[in-house]
């Protein structure tokens, strides 16, 4: 079924180029777009074959292996024959000849407690107080400050509303600021004791 006859609400709308970079062992990298997109890119399966239907299509170049198939756009709900003509593409780009995941993640560990055992020698713990002083310094510089100020998204707005002022306090029953009893109160409205 074509997107021309996918009723209005589940029509895809124009739709911008999604980038997925995963780094720290995961070694892939994925793009998602129209055709148009991706060969904008300079991205193109080789003899410009593009896969049919949900067929993916897969080929090498240097040290990364390339896979290319149709993939369901973000938002769009139902069964695959309502996108499985369409043009939406992922791409996905890994790195061969490497580690495998697992001895990345090994080493990636032994880093991290490597790291872990520096912070506790003399020399870590030295290393530690620099770094804490150069933060204070930066957080008491005023023009470093006002920089921060001037870029976009670097500093999170501040969330809620502003309290609204406490209204003053109103005391009914109440005569020259001090308190009268209930019954006080409406013998002197009334004028009289009963």
């Amino acid at each position: 079924m074509s997107a021309a006859r996918l009723p209005v609400a589940q029509q895809p709308g124009p739709c911008e180029m999604k980038i997925d970079i995963r780094p720290r062992g995961m070694r892939f990298w994925e793009i998602e777009g129209t055709r148009g997109q991706i060969e904008a890119e300079g991205i193109n399966p080789p003899g410009n074959e593009w896969p049919e239907g949900t067929r993916g299509r897969r080929w090498y170049a240097g040290q990364f292996s390339y896979f290319l198939l149709r993939a369901r756009p973000a938002g769009m709900k139902g069964p695959m024959k309502l996108w499985a003509a369409g043009d939406w593409w992922r791409l996905r780009c890994d790195l061969t000849n490497t580690r495998s995941l697992d001895e990345q993640r090994v080493l990636d560990k032994a880093a991290e407690l490597a790291e872990a055992l520096y912070r506790q020698t003399p020399a870590g713990q030295r290393a530690a107080e620099v770094r804490y002083d150069r933060m204070l310094k930066a957080m008491h510089d005023e023009s470093f400050q006002a920089f921060k100020a001037l870029v976009p998204g670097l500093i999170p707005p501040k969330r809620g509303r502003k309290p609204k002022p406490t209204p003053p306090a109103i005391h009914l029953g109440t005569t020259s600021g001090q308190a009268v009893p209930a019954g006080a109160a409406a013998t002197q409205r009334t004028g009289g004791e009963g």
